[in-house]
Order: C-alpha cells, then structure tokens, then sequence
C-alpha cells in the first residue's frame, strides 16, 4: 500500500533555510528588476543623495530612501541642521562598528549585519510566540511574518529588523526573567526609534501579571527595566546634543519631511481622521495621500482586535501602541513598514486562520511582498 508523503517538519531550522531560501530569490528578483526595468532615477535624486558618488546599480537598488541617511550616519555622524538627524542613532552605531570588519565598508557590512538580525528575529520571534501558544501555531505565526508584504524590510539596512529583535528580545527576557537582558533591551530600544520607549508599557503590565507570585523580583526587575529605559532616553539626547549641540535636534529634523510627525496630532483624534479619511484625495501611493496606507491601518485595526480577543493583555497594549501611536502622530506614510512591529498580530493569524485555507492569505501576501520589493528597490516605492 502506498504510504502518503510526511508533512515538512514544523521546527525552527527549517523556517531558518526558507528565509534564506527568500533571501536569496529577493536578491535575484532585485538583480532581474534592475536589468529589465527602468529606476526612478528622478526619485532617488529628489531624495537626500549618498554616497554622493556613482555607485553600482545593484548596490543603488539596495540602499535606497532612509537607507542613504543610515549609512551617512554611520560615516558622518549627525550634524546641524541635516534631515538625518531625526534618525536614531542605535543602527548608525552598529554599522560603523561592523564596518571595521569589512575594511571600513558601512554598506556591505550593513547588509550582513541586517540579515543577521532578521535571522535572529525569526529565532526569537519562534521562540516567544512558542510561550504563548504552542510549537505548530508559533510555527504559522513565523510564516505569515515572513510572508507579511514589507518583510523584505527586515532584510535591508532599515531599523524594522533591529528594533523587532530588541522588542522580542525584550518579551523572552520578562518571560525567562533574565533581569540582565531587560535592561540591555529597555536601554538600546530608545535608541532604536522613538517608539521604543512605549514598550515600557506592555512589559510592566506583564511584570505586574506576576506579581502576587514573584512579587519581590516583579519590582527588582520593573525598577531595573525603568532605569534601562531611562538610561536610553539620556543616552540618546546626550549623544544628539555632542554632535549637534542641541539636545532636539533630531524632533527639529522632522521639518524637512512630508510625513510631517507630531506629538500634538495626538491632541486631535477627530482632526487626524477628517485629514487622512474624510478630505482627501485619495492617491494609489502619495506621501501623505496613499490608499494603500490606509488600507493597511484598516487592517491592523482588525488585527488589534484579534490580538485582544485571542492573546494576554500585555500583548494587545503593546500592539495598540506600537500601532496607533505612529499612525495618529503622522499622517499614516510607511505605515505598512511599521505594521511589522506588531508581531503579536502574526501570532493572533496563526491561531485563528484554518490550516486549509493557508495558501488563501501566504500566497497572495507573497506575490504582494515581491511586487513592494521590485518598487522600492526602483524607487517608485518608500513605504
């Protein structure tokens, strides 16, 4: 009697071969859209432009947009008055230290390091949404993370891989309760992006989950995890004010982009909607007018509400703020490249989509993801 084909193992290892395995076909997809495709050569010029150098058209097709400001960064530091300086400094840090292995090359050793990190957000990524439900969900969940149409992000030398690992990292600490490994997270994810600082948030709510069992160690590591946070928020004005000799520089820098982020869009929900729903016209992908952004918030709106139906409070506050906070502060430009922080959203799909009906949302979601890299990769697309 014939015996039916074993399924492929639901393991670790073998979600770490399929994205090198989506690696390498980007890198091919990138290579055959340069040769057969014309750039937007306007749009990368019309962008801030480094290195000011000609440079490979490969190489141009994998640092563009914020790419050029990281690697200048990295080689310049920040300055008076330079639209990089609303970046945070976390990533330009780490590229000029891994240049040094590859003979002072920022950009080759950015690539390395990017694909690094995304390996290792996969791992943790596995590994924390594992604790929450079980082996065969975390496995699902790590697929549609992967196949999530901006997850090539994770791949390029942008802050979406750096700042997931941390905010990961962060989560397996509190759950294995290695205070060590909360205060290097709670300190480096202010120096990430902005939006870092809000994770002191979901992981007190979770260190408060455990209170009445630990209570001595829930406060030892709430007060260590606030002194981490604290120590990156200072770092991180201390360093701007060296190098630019003002501590604000970087919210000053917000001046010379369209996106035109704000706290006090906060102040004024009913605004933000009128501006980003009810008057405006609508484009395919604008700046501050693109459809797609807000379809994609539409979708996390829905994907919030699963996370609360489906998983533990600290999960659904973290995934509100890492959400509702850049979309209302701004006027929702790259939301669907913020949208991957939200990993608890890609635990709350594996546990709900059918098996059966897989194939119905990673296939669709893939051909997406190729179509957003050859556009970006062009520079017809920011995200």
């Amino acid at each position: 009697m014939r015996q039916s084909a074993l399924p492929p193992p639901r393991t670790l290892t073998s979600l770490l071969l399929l994205a090198i395995l989506i690696k390498l076909i980007s890198l091919s997809l990138i290579w055959t859209g340069i040769q057969t495709l014309p750039p937007c050569d306007a749009c990368r010029t019309a962008n801030f432009f480094y290195p000011p150098y000609h440079t490979s058209a490969l190489a141009n097709a994998l640092q563009p947009w914020d790419t050029q400001h990281y690697l200048f960064l990295a080689e310049k530091g920040y300055r008076p008055d330079q639209p990089g300086n609303a970046f945070y400094p976390l990533l330009p840090i780490l590229l000029r230290a891994t240049a040094f292995l590859f003979g002072g090359n920022t950009f080759i050793g950015g690539l390395v390091l990017a694909n690094l990190i995304s390996l290792g957000v996969i791992a943790l990524f596995f590994r924390v949404a594992r604790r929450y439900t079980n082996t065969d969900t975390a496995f699902f969940a790590t697929l549609f993370l992967l196949a999530f149409p901006t997850a090539f992000f994770l791949n390029l030398i942008y802050t979406e891989g750096l700042f997931l690992l941390l905010a990961l990292l962060a989560f397996d600490a509190v759950q294995r309760k290695n205070i060590w490994l909360m205060v290097l997270s709670a300190g480096l994810l202010p120096l990430a992006r902005p939006v870092g600082i809000l994770l002191s948030v979901p992981l007190g709510v979770m260190l408060l989950a455990t209170r009445k069992t630990a209570a001595r160690q829930t406060w030892r590591s709430g007060a260590a995890m606030l002194v981490g946070f604290a120590a990156g928020v200072a770092g991180y004005f201390l360093l701007i004010r060296w190098q630019t000799g003002d501590p604000f520089a970087g919210m000053a820098a917000q001046r010379f982009f369209f996106s035109n982020y704000s706290a006090q869009n906060l102040l004024h929900p009913l605004k933000w909607i009128d501006r980003n729903f009810i008057n405006i016209t609508f484009s395919l992908h604008g700046f501050n007018t693109s459809a797609l952004n807000r379809i994609f918030f539409i979708g996390f709106l829905g994907g919030l509400a699963l996370v609360w139906r489906k998983l533990p409070p600290e999960l659904t506050v973290y995934t509100a703020l890492i959400g509702l906070i850049p979309a209302l502060s701004g006027e929702l430009d790259s939301f669907p490249r913020y949208m991957l922080a939200a990993f608890p959203v890609f635990i709350a799909l594996g546990m709900t989509i059918p098996r059966r009906r897989l194939g119905w949302w990673l296939i669709p979601s893939v051909a997406l993801q190729m179509v957003f890299l050859l556009a970006h990769s062009l520079n017809y697309w920011v995200a």
